[in-house]
This record gives C-alpha cells, sequence and structure tokens, in this order.
C-alpha cells in the first residue's frame, strides 16, 4: 500500500510540474531574428532622400530631406535672408509645428532651399503623419510603419533605395 501512495505522490508531483512549467499554447514565441535586427535603408531621387533606421521591418525614425525653390515658399529669388529665414519658419511651423514626435529645419542652399523633417515614429501619430502628408497609408502595416512598403511605395515614386 505504501508503494501505491508513493507512486500516486510521485505521479501528482509531475503533474504539477507540468501544470507549473511551460505551456507551449500560452508561451510567448522567441522573436523572429529577422525582428530584431537593426536596419538602415536610403532613398534619394533628385528632389530630395530618405533616411530610415529600422527594427526589422518595423520604421523607428526616419529623416526626409527635400530641396524646395524659392517661388515654392513664395519668395523671390533675390529676397534677403531675413524674409528667406521668415518663409522658412513659417512654412514649416504652418505645415508641422503642431505634430507630436516631429522635428524641421530649414537651410538655404545656393539657389534653393534644402528642408529637413526628423520623425520619431514611437512618439508620432500615424494618422496626423498621413494628414500632413509625411506618410502614405500603403506604408503601414497594422500598427507600425513598415520598412519593406515604404521602401516600396518610394520606388513606385521614382526613388532609389538601398539598404545598410
Amino acid at each position: 500500500m505504501k508503494k501505491a501512495w508513493l507512486a500516486l505522490l510521485c505521479l501528482a508531483l509531475t503533474g504539477c510540474v507540468r501544470v507549473g512549467g511551460s505551456n507551449p499554447e500560452t508561451r510567448q514565441e522567441e522573436p523572429d531574428e529577422t525582428e530584431t535586427v537593426k536596419q538602415t535603408m536610403t532613398c534619394s531621387s533628385d528632389a530630395g532622400s530618405y533616411e530610415f533606421e529600422a527594427l526589422g521591418d518595423q520604421v523607428k525614425k526616419s529623416v526626409q530631406t527635400e530641396n524646395v525653390s524659392f517661388e515654392e515658399l513664395g519668395l523671390d529669388a533675390g529676397a534677403d535672408q531675413a524674409k528667406i529665414g521668415e518663409a522658412i519658419s513659417r512654412v514649416l511651423n504652418d505645415s508641422y509645428g503642431s505634430l507630436k514626435g516631429v522635428s524641421t529645419q530649414g537651410e538655404v542652399r545656393d539657389n534653393h532651399v534644402e528642408l529637413t523633417i526628423s520623425i520619431d515614429y514611437a512618439q508620432a501619430d500615424s494618422q496626423a503623419l498621413i494628414d500632413a502628408g509625411l506618410l502614405e497609408p500603403g506604408e503601414l502595416d497594422s500598427q507600425y510603419v513598415s520598412l519593406e512598403r515604404t521602401e516600396t511605395e518610394l520606388t513606385s515614386q521614382g526613388f532609389a533605395c538601398r539598404a545598410g
């Protein structure tokens, strides 16, 4: 009888270990290595360029550089530096000043203005970025900005993209 109780106790303890151990249905899967690899991608065209930092397919940050003519800012080519600086500030503040996670800068280069827009996607609101024209709806993959979809979108617009 003692042997039967001992066997029953061993079975009960073994069952407890299994129940208390990892359950394959509730166990979190290890992230795929491609989901945790840091990646960078640069896309460029005559109009400007994009630089992306991503973790796997999820874009974390981007920097967009765009060349804008003085005329697009509503300025004459012979405008003085103060007017150019005011116009740059006005355009950037009106367009992107209220967007969380977005920082902007404008700089005069030869016969145009170089606008730089940096986006931290962890802080930014995707819908606000779409509304401001900084993000195409096709670039979103569920709840994050997809590096792969962004590359496809930019390539279709004539940008040349390269990883690394």
